[in-house]
């Protein structure tokens, strides 16, 4: 799941002709966040905002953010995905993809039993939809260098 999330990142890109496709993988914990948005800033002084393949890894980059004397939002955007319940205190609260986990637990079991029922079943994708959750941890586009 998780390539195909950055695959659908980097499509949006090219689809919106952003030719800055700038992927930087760490581990899915708030320390991993914290520790490769401190090494990404160092290398690219210049980003001015952070995709984040899930909350925990946007959190510590929130963290990161602050320890380096900017504010997530403001200087540098930062939205996650999950919509964990640390999102909404977080501060400043994070901005989020979420999807419903009653709706995703209540489409994996459908699969689930079709998959029982029908073992020669072909594989199949199944989507669900995710709410944009606009929070504090975003804000408008910047300049380039202008912090």
């Amino acid at each position: 799941m998780r390539a195909e999330r950055i695959a659908g990142y980097q499509q949006a890109l090219t689809d919106q002709d952003i030719d800055v496709q700038l992927v930087w993988d760490c581990a899915d914990s708030k320390l991993a966040g914290l520790d490769a948005a401190e090494l990404l800033f160092k290398e690219h002084p210049e980003i001015t905002a952070l995709v984040c393949n899930g909350d925990m890894v946007a959190l510590g980059a929130c963290v990161a953010v602050k320890r380096m004397g900017m504010m997530p939002g403001d200087d540098v955007s930062i939205i996650g995905f999950d919509d964990i319940s640390d999102a909404a205190i977080a501060d400043p609260p994070l901005s989020t993809l979420g999807i419903c986990p009653r709706v995703l637990g209540r489409t994996l079991a459908k699969v689930l039993v079709e998959r029982i029922r029908y073992p020669e079943m072909s594989r199949a994708i199944t989507s669900v939809a995710a709410e944009l959750i606009l929070r504090g941890s975003t804000g408008p586009m910047r300049e380039v260098g202008h912090r």
